[in-house]
């Protein structure tokens, strides 16, 4: 899984527990965290049960000279052998795709990365409440060195939203034609949370407000207004930025 080399660079890192120099004094704490490096990377490599341990360890306590023995084992590969989707799925939403790869790695990253993908996807769509719950089930025996598992997406998806009257709170200087410009969405759009967030980042961006904020009006409903509560800085701070 891993070439031994590469094993002991992942305990020889800038400023880590080996290299010379202060940097290179022992420590338990620094042992310790090589030693969940090891154990993250075999486990992003799909070693889900991987162990690491110190098999062996003796100190010099006249040069100070450490040798150690690190007993690692890896366990059997846990492998996607599937990716189905239950729950309340919304026909046009394409999820087919996000499948496992011949030979694809089950890792909890992987997982993540999918449940992201299908909330990014269901919100460009209109559905900011949905939910997504991953399970993995029981992994099933290990056949030459590998484990299938078989995950399932339990999705629900809540109502489609559109875009109401977007609105702007805190601001007594600050035209709004200005903060206009920074937004893409218009009322009756898809609610999508994401390109509000955009739009939150991008009247931020400004460099007027203390803060930008960000809320819905109603919290529920098939129609909802962006309100974006903006702190502006003081008038004298302004100035400056202004030039």
């Amino acid at each position: 899984a891993i070439d031994q080399d590469d094993a002991v660079e992942l305990f020889r890192p800038s400023g880590g527990l080996l290299p010379g120099g202060a940097a290179g004094i022992y420590s338990p704490g620094r042992l310790q965290r090589a030693l969940d490096r090891l154990r993250d990377e075999l486990q992003q490599r799909g070693y889900a049960e991987a162990s690491v341990a110190v098999q062996s360890l003796v100190i010099d306590d006249a040069t100070g000279a450490v040798d150690m023995a690190i007993e690692v084992g890896e366990g059997p590969r846990w492998q996607v052998a599937s990716l189905a989707f239950t729950g309340v799925l919304v026909s046009g939403i394409l999820l087919d795709d996000l499948g496992p790869g011949e030979g694809r790695p089950w890792t909890y990253l992987w997982q993540q990365d999918i449940m992201e993908e299908i909330r990014r996807r269901h919100y460009r769509e209109g559905y900011p409440d949905v939910q997504v719950r991953m399970s993995s089930g029981e992994p099933e025996a290990p056949v030459g060195g590998e484990r299938a598992v078989n995950v399932t997406a339990e999705i629900l998806s809540g109502p489609m939203v559109r875009v109401g009257a977007v609105r702007f709170t805190g601001t007594q200087r600050t035209r709004e034609s200005v903060l206009r410009r920074r937004v893409t969405v218009q009322a009756g759009d898809l609610l999508d949370p994401l390109a509000l967030e955009r739009t939150r980042y991008r009247l931020g961006q400004l460099g007027i407000f203390e803060s930008v904020d960000l809320r819905y009006d109603p919290t529920a409903g098939a129609v909802r207004d962006p309100v974006f509560a903006l702190d502006e800085v003081p008038s004298w701070e302004a100035s400056l930025l202004a030039g």
